[in-house]
């Protein structure tokens, strides 16, 4: 059979993939009914600025769910989500769930950062996934929730913490295409002190991340540079986890597609400012434990 060219994928921002545009029509008038098959759940768990808004947007391409962060804080996306009204965890089920086109079952997709939710990872899970399945508005076994878990992480440590650096310092969080959130000034790009407070946090991040990953030993693994280096056969992978009955013709096709580059024209000076935050970081010796968190 032959191939069909390579398709160019747009770019989501942030507001896109929570705008009402996504939505599942006739999402808000109630439970699902008796013959609608239940959507999995399907959780993305990663630490910030480890690549995860790309391996988000791959899957969502794929249909497998609208993956989005649901439970990030932050104002501008609880308001953008505000209007799911009294139930938002149901509404948002019903509204934002996906299947690829090879597979009839249905997916609800979460992307999970360290700390958005209160406590471990196992715990988040019992608190607030479980209840919902016991309730009938995710895929269960007898109460039981059937979840499928990605942990995903950046091997390069120094190179995503000086991201998250650069980020709070920004306010830039997906590819510079929405800015969301501003913690420090433009000013404390390069100023050590700033950067040192950066660092601690990150490094909670791992931690929380790796605790996650001891409690989930099963759960299926991926990192931001084997995603690049080849995104059809760690994708080719993972969907065959997903879909286990996906025949090999379907997924090669469905896997020809590559998500568009960074259009912006300031990309050059991103990189640049990464690298010198970078050095800053090794010049400093201000984590010195980055590879004992890899």
């Amino acid at each position: 059979m032959e191939l069909l060219p390579i398709r160019t994928v747009y770019p989501l921002g942030e507001l896109e993939m929570i705008s009402p545009w996504f939505d599942n029509r006739n999402s808000t008038d109630g439970r699902p009914g008796p013959v609608s098959r239940l959507p999995r759940l399907l959780l993305i768990v990663a630490p910030p600025r480890s690549g995860s808004y790309l391996l988000c947007r791959q899957l969502w391409e794929l249909g497998y769910g609208r993956p989005f962060e649901y439970c990030n804080p932050n104002p501008l996306f609880r308001s953008a989500l505000a209007r799911f009204g009294k139930r938002p965890w149901q509404q948002l089920i019903r509204a934002r769930s996906a299947s690829p086109t090879f597979d009839s079952q249905t997916f609800f997709s979460c992307k999970l950062q360290p700390y958005q939710l209160r406590g471990s990872l196992d715990r988040q899970i019992r608190q607030v996934w479980t209840p919902l399945a016991r309730s009938g508005w995710l895929e269960n076994n007898q109460g039981r929730l059937k979840l499928e878990l990605v942990f995903l992480r950046r091997l390069d440590v120094l190179r995503s913490a000086a991201s998250w650096h650069f980020s709070l310092c920004t306010g830039a969080f997906d590819q510079g295409l929405t800015y969301t959130f501003q913690r420090w000034p433009m000013g404390a790009l390069l100023d050590p002190e700033y950067l040192n407070k950066s660092l601690v946090e990150y490094r909670e991040h791992l931690r929380w991340l790796r605790q996650a990953q001891a409690a989930f030993p099963l759960a299926h693994r991926l990192t931001h540079e084997e995603l690049l280096a080849d995104p059809a056969g760690q994708l080719g992978g993972l969907v065959k986890q997903l879909s286990p009955a996906v025949d090999a013709g379907t997924l090669d096709e469905a896997l020809r597609f590559r998500i568009e580059a960074d259009p912006s024209p300031f990309r050059a000076e991103r990189q640049g400012l990464l690298k010198a935050i970078e050095t800053l970081i090794r010049e400093r010796d201000l984590m010195p434990d980055a590879e004992d968190l890899a």
